[in-house]
């Protein structure tokens, strides 16, 4: 049976996707078991994208490696600095033996500029290989569009991006040429029993303000790239959960010294909930 999810992307790639994202979804199972029979049946060079949350991303690499033991799968965990994802794949330990790399986490390396972007500006790329033509164009995708016959020459295998839908659409607006190589696109709806679990782990047991003080640069970025996830793939995210996430992202921003940012994080929450007095409070403090 053809997956319905799954299909080719025309010259208008972004329109294309837009309409995909509109369909009927999947549940999580069926998609799943598109992928497996993907990944099952697929050798040499390919490019798989999958639109999860962070904690369906655990779930999908979990599932896989039980129903494919045979198959070699490695997971690449991508941070906030990340720039260059081909020298991360070759410095993975027997990558030329691999039959699977999930890579996540690139929503992390997207979110500072991500941010800029939500504030009206876009930053330019540092890399001098652009020659300033890459501007608003986040280095580790830059390289990407420039390297993508590499790739396929390096690694013979299946590279799986897992990535939240704001991540997803920022890789086909700012790497197209690297995403035309694709060979499925499979999404997986969050749930609210998923949605709950992790509204729960991030605003009430993640972190406190003792705990984000301590917070490094790159844990911010990456604890704020799992908000902005929830924040913008979830339609099932109800108003008082959606309020807790821009309190929570108004104080990781505020414990930073992000001002600006924790005021516009907070002004969304009081938009929701107009009352909410931890935000007045923290608000003015900022």
């Amino acid at each position: 049976m053809t997956n319905p999810k799954v299909k080719p992307l025309t010259n208008s790639q972004e329109s294309d996707f837009e309409g995909l994202l509109e369909e009927q979804p999947l549940t999580g199972a069926e998609s799943y078991q598109a992928l497996l029979r993907s990944l099952r049946r697929k050798n040499g060079f390919n490019l798989l994208f999958v639109r999860c949350s962070p904690v369906q991303a655990d779930e999908i690499i979990r599932g896989i490696s039980q129903d494919l033991p045979n198959k070699n799968i490695q997971v690449l965990q991508l941070d906030s600095e990340t720039d260059n994802l081909y020298e991360k794949i070759v410095d993975l330990p027997n990558h030329t033996n691999l039959n699977i790399l999930f890579v996540r986490g690139l929503e992390n390396a997207l979110l500072r500029y991500e941010e800029a972007e939500s504030e009206g500006y876009f930053l330019s790329s540092q890399s001098p290989v652009y020659g300033g033509t890459w501007a608003g164009v986040p280095k580790i995708l830059g390289y990407l569009n420039l390297s993508r016959e590499r790739f396929e020459r390096q690694f013979p295998f299946t590279l799986v991006f897992l990535l939240p839908e704001f991540a997803l659409r920022y890789f086909i607006r700012r790497a197209s040429d690297f995403f035309d190589w694709y060979s499925g696109v499979y999404e997986f709806p969050t749930d609210k029993d998923i949605l709950e679990r992790e509204i729960i782990r991030l605003v009430y047991l993640d972190g406190d303000l003792d705990t984000y003080q301590q917070f490094t640069p790159q844990q911010r970025q990456e604890k704020l790239a799992e908000i902005k996830a929830y924040l913008s793939d979830s339609p099932s995210l109800d108003p008082v959960q959606a309020s807790e996430l821009w309190n929570e992202k108004g104080l990781i921003h505020a414990m930073g010294k992000e001002y600006e940012q924790a005021i516009a994080s907070w002004d969304r929450a009081l938009e929701i909930k107009p009352d909410d007095h931890d935000a007045w409070y923290g608000r003015g403090i900022a």
